[in-house]
């Protein structure tokens, strides 16, 4: 379970670098101008990290650091689909809750 955490913190952390982090700017307004899609890909948190939940996942599986992530009984293609849509809705759990905090110390 500790590893599941980890992966999904990790996941939050590249997503929110790659969208917010100013060392990326001209990579995102470049994909905005030549790639629309691919900009607003990379411009939204909740939908880079599902893909970037999907990378992870797929990357731990195949090296042997991620297990199941439920019970054994159901199929495992199964994890193959929720691991990604977990990744995104903790990534915006996340993201959103660091945003409250923040705006919330500025208000005072």
């Amino acid at each position: 379970m500790e590893t599941i955490l980890i992966f999904l913190f990790f996941g939050w952390c590249l997503s929110s670098v790659v969208v917010n982090g100013s060392i990326f700017d001209e990579f995102r307004n470049y994909l905005l101008v030549k790639a629309p899609f691919f900009g607003k890909l990379f411009s939204c948190v909740m939908c880079l990290s599902v893909w970037i939940g999907a990378l992870i996942f797929w990357t731990g599986l195949s090296v042997g650091f991620i297990p199941s992530i439920f019970h054994q009984q159901i199929p495992f293609w199964i994890n193959y689909l929720l691991f990604p849509f977990l990744q995104s809705g903790v990534s915006v759990i996340i993201e959103s809750s660091i945003i409250f905090l923040v705006k919330g110390a500025k208000s005072k």
